[in-house]
């Protein structure tokens, strides 16, 4: 997809987000980072270990690493 164009868009909290309209594609939810993250960390990922007991007694603290990723800056081709 030589030449395309990527805009960023604002999302329905405010947040940015990418979109390439030759794809009509958008990088993160229209709906925003925080209901993304929501979605995906909380709805799809602690609320189902907390339900299998994880994180309580006797089964010890629940531990939760989050790593972020500096932006790419420049994108090469290969």
């Amino acid at each position: 997809m030589e030449g395309s164009k990527v805009e960023v868009r604002r999302t329905a909290d405010g947040s940015p987000t990418l979109y390439v309209p030759a794809l009509d594609e958008h990088y993160h939810s229209q709906h925003g980072a925080r209901q993304e993250s929501a979605h995906i960390f909380i709805e799809a990922g602690l609320r189902p270990l907390l339900a299998a007991g994880l994180g309580q007694y006797p089964n010890g603290p629940l531990s939760i690493l989050e790593v972020g990723l500096e932006p790419i800056r420049k994108i090469r081709k290969l």
